[in-house]
């Protein structure tokens, strides 16, 4: 436990205490790589006990918003590459076997963050639709139904 939380502290830091537009690249390495062993505990953390996977998504979720979507008033822009990173990873938990977790753990973020998380999704979405047919039908994630 102690080293999950010295991690996700660390982690934390790295993103709240610099302007995330200009990391220095082994703090955005340290950040990134972070963030990827979080997922990967995950596999482990649902053989351990449910309760175990809550804890972890629940301490996940909020970095993987505070990469994707920092509030930028308070610490400027996201970092491009962490941002690009923690989209993934955010669709990654939504749609695979942590999905209902992810969920719950959503469905618990106050109203301001749950529209941060949807206004990165849609902002990621909306750049990936400049390189299709604009007549293409898009699937949209809509977290207002989360917790309902």
């Amino acid at each position: 436990m102690y080293i999950h939380t010295y991690t996700h502290t660390s982690v934390h830091t790295c993103l709240l205490d610099h302007n995330t537009t200009t990391l220095p690249p082994i703090v955005t390495q340290l950040v990134s790589q972070s963030l990827k062993v979080f997922v990967a505990a995950l596999a482990v953390a649902s053989i351990i006990s449910p309760a175990a996977e809550a804890a972890l998504v629940s301490v996940l979720i909020p970095l993987l918003l505070d990469a994707a979507a920092p509030q930028v008033d308070v610490h400027g822009p996201a970092h491009p590459l962490l941002k690009e990173l923690a989209i993934k990873l955010i669709t990654h938990l939504a749609t695979g076997p942590a999905a209902q977790v992810f969920r719950m753990a959503v469905a618990g973020l106050p109203p301001a963050s749950k529209q941060r998380l949807q206004g990165a999704l849609q902002q990621q979405q909306q750049q990936g639709q400049g390189s299709a047919p604009s007549d293409a039908k898009r699937a949209t994630i809509q977290l207002k139904k989360f917790g309902s």
